[in-house]
C-alpha cells in the first residue's frame, strides 16, 4: 500500500503543479514501480517542491529552476518522457538559461533527433560560448548530419578552451578522415589516444586512416587494438547528476551511465561496488560482464556471466551471452549447454534454439545438430538463418542434392544482408560442382551485391568467370577485389592471368608490375613477369633486358625446369641464341615436354619464342 500511495501522491502533485502553470505543459505520468522507495520519495519531494513554487508568487526563474530541478530527477531516473516536458517548461520561463536548452538537446540526442539536438546545443553555445561539452556534442551531432566544416569549426573551439580535449581531436580526425586529409587525420588520432588510452574505439579510425595511406601492417596492428572504449569528456552537467541518487542503485545506475559513455574502466569499478551492496541481484555481475567484454577481456567476462545465472538459472539472456561468447573462444561443449538452457527457458527463443544446434554442430554432432534445425524450421518455416545452416550441415556430409535445394530456399527469405550473403556464396559453389556455371555465377553475382565489403564473394565471382571463359570480367571483378585489398596476392595473381587468359598482355604487365612492387619476395609474380616480358606476342610489352635479370633471379633461387625455360625465353628475345639453345637444351634433358622440345628448335633457328604458355 504504501508504494501505490506515494505514486499517486507524485501524480496528484504533478497535476497540480501543470494546473497552476498555466500555460506550461504537464508532465506524463510515468510508471515508478521498478524503482526502490527511496527513488520515487526522492521523486515525489521534487514534484512537492515544484509544487510549493507553483502555488506561490516566485519569479519565473524560480519556477524554472524548479522545472529543470524536477526534469533532472526525471532524467536520472531514465523517465525521459517527463523529463522533456519539464526542460520545455523551463525552457519557456527562463529562455536564456543554458542549462535547460543542454538537457533538452542531450534527450534529442538518445532519442536519436539529432537534427533537434544541434539547434539545441548551438542555441548553449551562444549562451554560453566557454561551454566545452556543449561544444564538443554540436560538432558531434553536425558531424553526423554531415556538416563536416560547421563540425569542425566547434572541435577547434573546444580546443581553443581546452588544448588537452581527446574527444576535440578524435572529433577533428573524423573531419580530416572524410575530407581525406589521412595524414593529417592520423596525427588528431594519435593525440587523442595520447590523452585517453582507454578509448580504444580510436584505434579502428587509426587504422582505416592508416590503410587509406597504404601503410597497411600499421593498419592491421591498430585495427586489432580496437576494443570498443569511447572517447569521454568532461560533462559536468550530467555527471553532477549521478551524485544526487539516494536509492540503493546509485552505484548500478552510475555504472550502466559510464558504460553508456564509454568510461569502462569507471563502470567495472562501479559494478563491482554495487556488487557488494546487492550481492544477490544478478543483474549486477550480468552487466559487469557485459563491460568486461567491451574491454577485451573476456576470461572476467565470462566469470561475471557464469555469476549471474547462478544467482538466477532462469535467466536466459545472461545463458545466450555467455553461450555466446564461449562458443567464440571456440569453448564449444560448455557453449552448447548454455545454449540449451537459453532455448529451455524460452522454447519459442529461435535464436537460442539455433545457436544451440551450431553449437551442436561445432563439437562434433551433426546429427543432433541437423535434428534441432529441423525442429526450429517445423515451428518457423521462414527462419532464415537455420534454413541457411540446415543447408551448410548437409553440404558438409556430401548431401549435395539436398544442400542444393536448401540453400535455393534459403535465399528467397528474409534475413540480413551478411545472411544472404553467405548463403549465396555456399549456392554458388554448390551450383559450380553441380555443373551449373551460369546459376553459380549468378550466385556469386547476388553474393557480391549483399555484401559489399567482402573480398570472398567477388574472388569466387571472378573464378567462375574465368573458367567460364569471361575473362575480360573477371578481370574486372580481380581488380575491384585489388582496389579494396592490394595485400592480396591471390587476387592480384589472378587480375594477371585474367588479362593474360584474355589476350590484354599490356594490362597483364600492368597488374604484375604493380603486384611485384608490393612482393618483390615473391617467387610465382616474379616468374610470370619474367616470361610475360619475354616472350609476349605484344611488342610493347616486351623487354628482354629486364625479363633477363628478373627470370636470373628467379632461377638462382628455385632451379626448377619452368624457371629455367623463362631463362631460356629471355635469352632468345635478347638475341642471344647460343645461350638460349645450351638453356633449353638442359630443360629438354630433365622433362618429355614437347612444347620444351619445339621451342628448342626455334632457338636453334635463331628464332624467339612468341607462345610463352602455349605449345610454342
Amino acid at each position: 500500500m504504501r508504494r501505490s500511495r506515494r505514486g499517486a501522491a507524485l501524480a496528484l502533485l504533478l497535476g497540480l503543479a501543470a494546473a497552476a502553470a498555466g500555460a506550461l505543459r504537464e508532465p506524463p505520468r510515468p510508471d515508478l514501480s521498478h524503482l526502490e522507495e527511496a527513488g520515487r520519495e526522492q521523486l515525489a519531494a521534487g514534484a512537492a517542491a515544484l509544487e510549493r513554487l507553483e502555488s506561490s508568487d516566485a519569479p519565473a526563474a524560480e519556477r524554472a529552476d524548479g522545472w529543470g530541478d524536477l526534469g533532472q530527477l526525471y532524467y536520472l531516473y531514465d523517465l525521459t518522457a517527463a523529463a522533456r516536458v519539464c526542460f520545455e517548461n523551463a525552457v519557456e520561463l527562463a529562455p536564456d538559461d543554458p542549462r535547460w536548452h543542454y538537457f533538452l538537446g542531450a534527450l534529442d540526442g538518445l532519442d536519436g533527433r539529432v537534427a533537434e539536438a544541434a539547434g539545441r546545443f548551438e542555441r548553449v553555445t551562444t549562451l554560453a560560448p566557454d561551454d566545452g561539452a556543449a561544444w564538443i556534442r554540436l560538432g558531434d551531432a553536425r558531424l553526423e548530419l554531415g556538416r563536416a566544416e560547421a563540425a569542425e569549426r566547434a572541435y577547434r573551439r573546444v580546443l581553443e578552451l581546452r588544448p588537452a580535449s581527446a574527444a576535440a581531436h578524435y572529433g577533428l580526425g573524423r573531419v580530416l578522415f572524410d575530407r581525406g586529409e589521412l595524414e593529417a587525420a592520423v596525427a588528431a588520432f594519435r593525440r587523442a589516444l595520447e590523452l585517453q588510452p582507454e578509448a580504444t574505439a580510436i584505434h579502428h579510425s587509426l587504422g582505416m586512416a592508416l590503410r587509406g595511406l597504404g601503410r597497411l601492417d600499421e593498419a592491421r596492428v591498430e585495427l586489432a587494438r580496437n576494443r570498443g572504449g569511447r572517447v569521454r569528456f568532461e560533462d559536468p552537467r550530467i555527471e553532477e547528476l549521478a551524485a544526487r541518487l539516494e536509492s540503493g542503485q546509485r552505484f548500478f545506475s552510475a555504472a550502466v551511465d559510464a558504460m553508456k559513455a564509454g568510461d569502462l574502466p569507471r563502470a567495472v569499478a562501479l559494478f563491482h561496488r554495487a556488487r557488494d551492496e546487492s550481492p544477490e541481484d544478478y543483474l549486477i555481475p550480468y552487466n559487469l560482464g557485459l563491460a568486461y567484454l567491451r574491454q577485451g577481456d573476456r576470461e572476467r567476462a565470462a566469470d561475471a556471466l557464469r555469476e549471474a545465472v547462478a544467482l538466477e538459472p532462469d535467466f536466459r539472456n545472461g545463458h545466450f551471452n555467455l553461450a555466446t561468447l564461449l562458443a567464440e573462444e571456440g569453448r564449444d561443449a560448455e557453449a552448447a549447454l548454455h545454449f540449451r538452457r537459453a532455448h529451455e527457458i524460452d522454447p519459442l527463443d529461435g535464436d537460442a534454439h539455433l545457436e544451440w544446434a551450431v553449437a551442436l554442430s561445432r563439437v562434433g554432432q551433426p546429427a543432433r545438430a541437423e535434428a534441432e534445425l529441423r525442429k526450429l524450421l517445423r515451428a518457423e518455416p521462414g527462419h532464415a538463418r537455420a534454413t541457411l545452416n540446415l543447408g551448410l550441415l548437409q553440404a558438409r556430409a556430401g548431401r549435395s542434392a539436398e544442400a542444393l535445394a536448401t540453400l535455393r530456399r534459403a535465399v528467397t527469405l528474409d534475413a540480413r544482408p551478411e545472411e544472404l550473403a553467405e548463403a549465396q556464396l555456399r549456392l554458388g559453389a554448390l551450383e559450380e560442382a553441380a555443373g551449373d556455371r551460369a546459376a553459380a555465377i549468378t550466385a556469386y553475382e547476388r553474393a557480391a551485391e549483399l555484401a559489399p565489403e567482402s573480398v570472398e564473394a567477388p574472388m569466387a565471382l571472378a573464378g567462375a568467370l574465368g573458367r567460364a571463359g569471361r575473362f575480360a570480367e573477371a578481370a574486372e571483378s580481380f581488380a575491384r577485389v585489388t582496389a579494396a585489398r592490394p595485400e592480396l596476392k591471390e587476387a592480384q595473381f589472378g587480375l594477371a592471368m585474367a588479362r593474360l587468359l584474355g589476350g590484354e598482355d599490356a594490362g597483364a604487365r600492368a597488374a604484375l608490375e604493380q603486384a611485384v612492387g608490393r612482393r618483390p619476395d615473391d617467387l610465382e609474380l616474379t616468374h610470370l613477369l619474367a616470361r610475360l616480358l619475354a616472350a609476349s606476342p605484344d611488342e610493347r610489352v616486351r623487354d628482354g633486358e629486364r625479363a633477363l635479370e628478373l627470370a636470373t633471379a628467379v632461377f638462382r633461387r628455385a632451379q626448377t625446369v619452368d624457371h629455367a625455360e623463362t631463362v631460356a625465353m629471355a635469352l632468345a628475345e635478347l638475341g642471344r641464341f647460343a645461350e638460349a639453345v645450351e638453356m633449353q637444351s638442359r630443360v629438354v634433358g630433365q622433362t618429355e615436354s614437347a612444347a620444351a622440345r619445339r621451342r628448342l628448335e626455334l632457338y636453334r633457328r635463331g628464332e624467339p619464342c612468341r607462345a610463352p604458355w602455349r605449345s610454342g
